[in-house]
């Protein structure tokens, strides 16, 4: 009798777990967020598209012919871009308050922007109807 119980506590958490999963990614895709310290080379914005279907691209600025690109999943309350691209990127992030947060540990980082543990990609930004902020 106790086996059954603490089964069902097993498959109860789980099923919360992964419910939480699929509501953080609802909130973030179909966004675009925009690197909190500029483009490389300050030129440009340095933006990742997270798109609905679990694809994202992101492009490091204007002075950058870099266009990164891949899938995107949640795991464990995380954000991670695996980037199908020639370098094979894997990028972690936080979410707070409708932010990307970066987080260092088990990430590849970018190729010319070296973005810090902590810093932000904010989707709270105003684009051209065009949306010439990104590719």
């Amino acid at each position: 009798m106790s086996k059954k119980l603490i089964l069902s506590a097993l498959t109860a958490a789980a099923v919360m777990t992964c419910a939480g999963c699929s509501d953080m990614s609802s909130d973030i895709s179909g966004k675009t967020y925009v690197y909190e310290n500029g483009g490389f080379a300050g030129m440009g914005e340095f933006a990742i598209k997270l798109n609905a279907d679990g694809t994202f691209a992101y492009y490091e600025g204007w002075a950058s012919s870099y266009v990164g690109y891949g899938k995107w999943s949640v795991e464990n309350g995380e954000l991670v871009l695996s980037d199908d691209g020639d370098y094979g990127f894997v990028n972690r992030f936080n979410v707070d308050g409708g932010d990307l947060v970066f987080s260092e540990n088990g990430s590849s980082n970018f190729l010319y922007v070296k973005v810090a543990d902590g810093e932000r990609f904010s989707s709270d930004v105003k684009t051209d109807s065009d949306d010439t902020i990104f590719l």
